[in-house]
């Protein structure tokens, strides 16, 4: 059957909301919502630029942490629609941006909140001198569907013929079907077809 790669925040997991809501909305003296990101890399959106890789890890490290990391919740529908793909025999595998300094916890959230539900959790280590593709992790595992919330992560995997699925979040805004082939942006997760 089919091996589907599943991005993990934003995707399984409400990260962003958690890591906010500990800053109280505040990014490095700045105030940030979900609505005005123009992208999922903070340090990229203009008005938050003169931050760097490291400061956005630093200020998504205590809530991917052991206790903080207890308080993010699932995406709404994540786990119902993927245990139905389970069923139906496909494997899904967790494919996430994150660095492997947070394995543990990230391991035990996939495990406790989808139990029995994805075979491996895969880290690409961004933002980090060992950074590997989503594309190339995908082609290792055998993923031919990426179901993802980062449009440069679908850019890089339908450009490796990895059927890609665009979840519909504020920072997907410049998502263009006549630009982006090989893309399809989804509103819900029952718009994914396999």
């Amino acid at each position: 059957m089919t091996v589907i790669a599943v991005d993990c925040d934003e995707v399984l997991c409400q990260t962003l909301d958690a890591v906010l809501a500990f800053h109280n909305f505040d990014y490095y003296g700045k105030p940030l919502t979900k609505e005005v990101m123009t992208d999922y890399y903070l340090y990229k959106i203009p008005q938050y630029n003169t931050t760097t890789p490291q400061e956005m890890l630093n200020y998504f490290a205590p809530v991917l942490e052991w206790e903080q990391h207890k308080t993010i919740k699932q995406v709404p529908g994540a786990k119902q629609k993927l245990t139905q793909r389970k069923k139906d025999g496909h494997t899904l595998k967790v494919v996430t941006w994150r660095p492997s300094k947070w394995r543990h916890s990230t391991q035990q959230r996939v495990h406790d909140n989808f139990p029995g539900l994805f075979d491996d959790v895969i880290f690409a280590e961004h933002l980090t001198h060992q950074a590997v593709p989503k594309s190339q992790l995908c082609k290792q595992i055998g993923a031919t569907i990426m179901i993802e919330d980062n449009l440069d992560y679908c850019i890089d995997t339908a450009w490796a013929w990895i059927t890609s699925f665009l979840l519909d979040y504020p920072w997907n805004r410049h998502y263009d079907p006549t630009i982006h082939t090989g893309i399809s942006k989804v509103q819900r997760r029952d718009e994914i077809s396999l």
